[in-house]
């Protein structure tokens, strides 16, 4: 066997372990998301491919060492499919990276148009005495002060508006709970912050870092 095809094989199957690691971690990273309330859908196509790169890269090196399993007559049909392909995983991830700080930093709105939107999710058609309010809340992680409203916690997931905005009924009693986020010293942390039936701030009940040192 010549030492350029003995290079090849090795080269291919180191490529391969790099992909198997890298699907393990994406494994791991959608699980992360999937358990804070992130949509990880979108990373599962990303994960199929890079599975398809494994099979053609164990398929290439068998070629190399004279195991033909696919026969083809034309070997820049190979390459051509490969740049096909290795396009279409660039544009994916790219776009599904897109999509997660999306969910994740959220959308610029306008306080009019996020009140709506929070009415609408909420079902409420009545009046709420503090619907503009400031809230003022304090990090217990880094000790700052945030100053909110119910506009900018819309705004903050305006992708993930079931993980911002939940609303709560015990006994005939309404409550709100809203997730404020704001750039903490270990990255965007968001605090949980129940609010009574007319949206004055009440307790707080968790405060949990959303996108930082780790995932």
């Amino acid at each position: 066997m010549d030492v350029d095809v003995i290079i090849g094989i090795v080269l291919t199957a180191v490529g391969v372990i790099i992909l198997i690691t890298t699907i393990t971690t994406l494994t791991l990273v959608m699980r992360l998301l999937g358990r804070r309330a992130f949509s990880n859908r979108r990373w599962f196509f990303v994960q199929i491919m890079l599975v398809f790169f494994v099979v053609g890269y164990i398929i290439n090196a068998l070629e190399m060492g004279g195991i033909d399993i696919i026969p083809v007559a034309n070997d820049l049909l190979i390459v051509s499919f490969v740049y096909f392909f290795g396009g279409i995983f660039t544009i994916v991830t790219i776009l599904a990276i897109r999509n997660m700080l999306r969910d994740i930093l959220g959308k610029h709105i306008p306080d009019e148009e996020a009140i709506g939107i929070f009415l609408k999710i909420t079902d409420t058609d009545r009046v709420l005495t503090h619907l503009n309010e400031m809230f003022v809340v304090k990090c217990d992680n880094c000790n700052k002060v945030l100053t909110y409203t119910v506009a900018d916690v819309v705004r903050d997931h305006a992708f993930t508006l079931e993980r911002g905005i939940q609303v709560e009924e015990v006994f005939g009693t309404v409550s709100y709970k809203l997730h404020p986020v704001h750039k903490c010293k270990d990255g965007r942390r968001e605090i949980c912050v129940v609010h009574d039936n007319n949206l004055a701030s009440r307790s707080v009940e968790e405060n949990r870092l959303i996108y930082g040192g780790r995932i």
